[in-house]
């Protein structure tokens, strides 16, 4: 039987938390990517209400919402800067 895997390059905690969520009703998944370097970015404006094992499974939270809790003024000092224009090619 062909098994599907969840992509999910950055791993920040709300993107993480969206994919475990549509994981959790996948019968056929394989695994969800998941870079822990990446946890370090994300705690420094989101607290996750979730938890990840020891067997590597996330245990997800049973309330409403994706179990993220973002705190909007600690996101407001990561400035935007926008990069180099990168037009579509004709």
């Amino acid at each position: 039987s062909c098994q599907m895997a969840i992509h999910n390059f950055n791993t920040m905690g709300l993107g993480l938390a969206a994919s475990l969520h549509i994981a959790a009703i996948i019968p056929n998944l394989a695994g969800v990517e998941y870079f822990p370097r990446f946890q370090a970015a994300s705690d420094q404006f989101c607290v996750l209400h979730w938890q990840h094992g020891e067997d590597h499974a996330f245990k997800l939270c049973d309330k409403p919402g994706l179990g993220v809790t973002v705190d909007e003024s600690a996101l407001n000092r990561f400035e935007h800067q926008p990069g180099p224009a990168r037009p579509w090619p004709d």
